[in-house]
């Protein structure tokens, strides 16, 4: 176990104020179990992270956040039912952090680092860390004893790092299943005797069936129906279920679902199981026990108090997202929607909606990422908080693009820093030479939305927040 996850175990129930709210959470009896339903099991598990160590903080409501969830884990189990192992699905890395690979990497490290603080026993291999299969050897101490779980992936020959194709823990078997049919190549590292001009050595990999996969398992005497079975599925509800009727009675499909609020209810019978994303429930998924009681959710919302001890967590994704430069990785990857000119100049002929904007917290945008510390290190490294902070962000020419000045790229003195004009209405460049309305974005509760969406901001009601930086015709 790594000197991160002795630190969590360590001081876990040291945090203030939470042996006091884990003692307080009331402890449900679980009826008898059913007669001849097995053996009595269970299990605590997770979707995909998405790399969402942490929710926004510039509004509440927001489920999620790592130290929330080390609370959440903590919780006794129901009277009668065995602690269990911890398993989460695949899918560290955000879809949007994918194409970005400092980004990602960034994401990647402190997620396996996490999972490890956590202790949990095993994750899976989601295909946004497909991209980053040559760095698993380089990083899999990063993990400690979780075990990395991918069933159904195929390499042409082993890899450093390599996942397992199953964790057995507790009596419970985690499968982690991959869209099929997915393939692709990792570069090898040149032997020491290679001529400096020879074709790079690479090693294939495919993703099976996972139909395929798991009978593969069963004839090679691997795994049994019989046994409890949780198998994470990156797939439809019409494959999920196809894939259910090939598992036991006392198994479930936990099939990764990216839904803001994803379902944890299961249709009787049909040992189906949608596990929402981005850290916001904690499952306790049980066999041997009446139907009513095999799933028990626990939100991770702000009634939870965050666990300190791993508070330490969240500086260390600053300080990756720092060192791999994630939002240099960012900028400039969109195409370019037109010239952006600045508040300055739209200030020219919109002195009293400037002035109304320069009183709203839309002015102050940038300043509140700047203040917002991880030891020492601010938000303003932070991709996701930067898109929403500034005026064009990641096309061509935006905030934070190479082409600006690099004294003022990053910095308080940019042109189209903070939630400014072009932010909400789009570049202005072609606006402000011809004075056409139909050069400039109109705006309204769609353009708000960007930012301010369920993810971001659950309780934002447009028909309310508007007034408070209303600047039409220059009036409130």
């Amino acid at each position: 176990m790594s000197v991160w996850a002795s630190s969590f175990k360590a001081g876990l129930l040291a945090a203030v104020g939470l042996t006091a709210y884990l003692s307080s959470v009331p402890s449900t009896p679980a009826a008898a179990p059913v007669q001849d339903a097995g053996p009595v099991w269970s299990a605590r598990v997770m979707g995909p992270a998405r790399g969402q160590i942490e929710p926004c903080g510039c509004s509440g409501g927001q489920l999620g956040g790592v130290d929330r969830v080390a609370t959440a884990l903590a919780m006794a189990p129901a009277s009668g039912l065995p602690v269990g192992p911890k398993f989460a699905a695949g899918g560290v890395v955000a879809l949007e952090a994918r194409p970005h690979a400092p980004w990602a990497a960034a994401q990647l490290e402190v997620f396996w680092q996490t999972f490890d603080a956590l202790d949990f026993d095993a994750i899976g291999v989601g295909e946004a860390e497909l991209d980053q299969l040559a760095r698993f050897g380089e990083v899999r101490n990063l993990l400690g004893d979780t075990q990395l779980v991918a069933t159904n992936l195929h390499f042409e020959a082993p890899i450093a790092g390599q996942p397992t194709r199953l964790a057995r823990v507790d009596g419970v078997v985690m499968l982690s299943f991959l869209p099929a049919n997915l393939s692709g190549v990792i570069e090898l590292e040149p032997a020491p005797d290679q001529a400096p001009d020879a074709e790079p050595q690479v090693n294939h990999w495919q993703t099976l069936a996972p139909a395929a996969a798991l009978k593969a398992l069963e004839s090679e005497g691997l795994w049994s129906r019989a046994e409890p079975t949780l198998a994470f599925f990156e797939g439809d509800k019409s494959a999920a279920r196809e894939f259910a009727a090939l598992l036991g009675d006392a198994s479930f499909v936990l099939r990764v679902a990216d839904e803001m609020e994803a379902s944890s209810t299961t249709p009787p019978g049909t040992g189906i199981l949608e596990v929402g994303s981005r850290l916001r429930q904690v499952l306790r998924v049980s066999g041997g026990v009446p139907n009513n009681d095999r799933v028990r959710e626990t939100r991770v919302s702000e009634n939870i108090p965050g666990d300190a001890s791993v508070q330490y967590l969240l500086s260390t994704y600053r300080s990756w997202l720092e060192y791999y430069d994630a939002r240099g990785s960012v900028a400039d990857s969109l195409p370019s929607q037109g010239t952006y000119v600045g508040d300055m100049t739209c200030m020219a002929c919109h002195q009293n909606e400037h002035a109304i904007w320069k009183e709203s917290k839309h002015s102050h945008a940038w300043a509140t990422l700047q203040n917002d510390l991880r030891d020492g290190v601010p938000a303003t490294v932070d991709p996701r908080c930067v898109r929403c902070h500034t005026s064009g962000f990641g096309h061509k020419d935006g905030f934070g693009s190479a082409a600006l000045d690099e004294a003022t790229r990053w910095s308080e003195s940019s042109p189209l820093v903070n939630v400014s004009c072009e932010t909400c209405h789009g570049p202005g460049a072609e606006h402000a030479r011809t004075a056409s309305k139909a050069a400039i974005e109109r705006g309204g509760e769609y353009t708000c939305l960007r930012c301010h969406d369920a993810e971001n901001d659950p309780a934002f009601r447009y028909s309310e927040r508007w007034a408070a930086i209303n600047h039409l015709n220059g009036t409130r």
